[in-house]
């Protein structure tokens, strides 16, 4: 709340919730923070709280507790059923001391050719029920990497808590429920930056995703679970997306007037906007010049704009592998994807130049990329083992500018 106004109304919004009608003794705890924070910070906050009242509850009631977590977002949508599938999965486990997080793959998405904007998302259960109904929107567990994983889960067996999760899997960290202490461990060792960081979710889901093999408490298991009602969706993401054609559209905007974000500015979802930070306007200064070297139409304004979706797209991969040293083919494999997905039409006229050009165009555009990587992966504290540290490696057969290029094994599968 940034006016007396708007914190009036908070406080107002706080003191009905808490004072409301709680289900089965559950206890309501609201958390208000007056400055603007990140999701994963308002979550440490709130851990505190339920923490300090979790043990005020254990000194006066006996038995065992086992405490664990649900996320949600406020735009998003829980079905009724939700809360009660996931105790039935954690009672129904016949080892439960030996899980550390239950996941389930049985979200409700977006499905179909029909476009959706924040206004015309569903705002009600029976609202996704009957888009699920006419094929706008589908479980995610049909989609063929998750059939693929319940699969191999399927044919391990006994040994399917044993197997590392299978990469690509399109979990989200509203599909998770960690036991307490894990979510506290996940706040206690990530920075504060990272915490702050619009992708931490995503280093959460790395995190949790490992545990199993580099968690305090490594050898405790994810635990997968699907619904026992097949029209449980569980949990509907109210994602619209960007297309490419939109992303196009904002990245090659007309004009040299300084850019505040690329995407849309309808609601200022995650998905659909991507601030300019300082960061992009400062190496546009450098980067602008460069590229004008091969397109003479290039803008410090559109060099901002590419810079600006290439450190989105390289964010959300280095909120994934925080803290950790990677080889720097795997480093050069992200920064080459994220070259791709950024610097649009600036690709398609570097294509058509000679041959020596695009090769001068290559070393100098992938060395502008390679020392914003740098940047960023500081950081994001990722160390990198490098090669060459004055050259980008080698990434595929073909790259973007028409060059063949010596291929290195397999490293996208290491991603």
């Amino acid at each position: 709340a940034v006016t007396p106004e708007l914190t009036s109304a908070a406080q107002e919004l706080f003191d009905e919730f808490v004072t409301g009608p709680a289900d089965q003794g559950l206890a309501r705890l609201a958390v208000h923070q007056a400055a603007p924070r990140s999701q994963f910070q308002h979550m440490q906050a709130s851990l505190h709280a339920a923490e300090c009242e979790l043990q005020r509850r254990l000194r006066i009631q006996a038995g065992n507790f086992s405490v664990w977590v649900m996320f949600g977002d406020d735009d998003d949508i829980w079905h009724s059923r939700r809360v009660s599938q996931y105790v039935a999965a954690i009672q129904a486990h016949p080892l439960l001391d030996g899980v550390a997080v239950f996941a389930t793959t049985a979200r409700a998405n977006l499905s179909g050719r029909k476009r959706f904007t924040l206004e015309s998302m569903p705002k009600t259960e029976a609202e996704v029920d009957e888009l699920m109904v006419t094929g706008h929107c589908k479980r995610m567990d049909k989609d063929t990497v998750c059939l693929q994983w319940k699969a191999a889960l399927r044919d391990a067996g006994k040994r399917a808590a044993t197997l590392p999760i299978k990469a690509g899997l399109p979990l989200e960290y509203f599909d998770l429920c960690p036991r307490l202490r894990v979510l506290r461990e996940f706040l206690e060792s990530t920075s504060p930056a990272v915490l702050a960081h619009r992708y931490c979710d995503l280093c959460f889901d790395e995190f949790v995703s490992a545990y199993p093999r580099r968690g305090r408490e490594a050898g405790l298991e994810v635990s997968f679970f699907l619904p026992s009602q097949p029209e449980c969706w569980m949990y509907f993401y109210a994602n619209p997306g960007m297309s490419d054609f939109q992303l196009s559209l904002s990245l090659e905007a007309p004009g040299n007037n300084p850019v505040a974000f690329i995407g849309s500015d309808d609601g200022g979802h995650v998905s659909t906007k991507v601030d300019v930070q300082p960061s992009d306007v400062q190496h546009a200064d450098l980067a602008a010049s460069v590229l004008r070297r091969f397109v003479r139409t290039i803008t410090h304004p559109r060099a901002t704009r590419y810079l600006a979706a290439f450190r989105n797209h390289l964010e959300c991969f280095l909120a994934r592998v925080h803290r950790r040293k990677i080889d720097q083919r795997l480093l050069d494999f992200h920064v080459h994807e994220a070259y791709k997905a950024s610097f649009d039409s600036f690709k398609r006229e570097v294509a058509e130049l000679d041959r020596a050009a695009k090769q001068q165009a290559k070393s100098a555009v992938y060395k502008l990329c390679e020392d914003y990587a740098k940047v960023l992966a500081a950081q994001f504290r990722v160390d990198v083992l490098w090669h060459d540290c004055d050259k980008p490696l080698p990434i595929s057969d073909q790259d973007e500018f028409g060059l063949g290029l010596t291929k290195w094994d397999n490293i996208a599968s290491r991603k």
